[in-house]
């Protein structure tokens, strides 16, 4: 699952869709939205573990 969540992020940042930003930096009365990773298991035909799919939520 590590490498499908690190592989979505760099995706995200790729696409400038996501980047970090540290709390001291954020402008006050602002807030840093905050989300939640899905996980999904792609199976192929015998059930067998095919794929490790994440989706990030927020």
């Amino acid at each position: 699952w590590c490498a499908a969540l690190q592989e979505k992020f760099d995706s995200l940042k790729h696409t400038g869709t996501y980047s970090l930003v540290p709390y001291s930096d954020v402008p006050q009365g602002h807030h840093i939205m905050q989300g939640s990773p899905i996980f999904k298991l792609k199976h192929n035909e015998k059930g067998h573990p095919t794929c490790f799919k994440v989706q990030y939520v927020y």
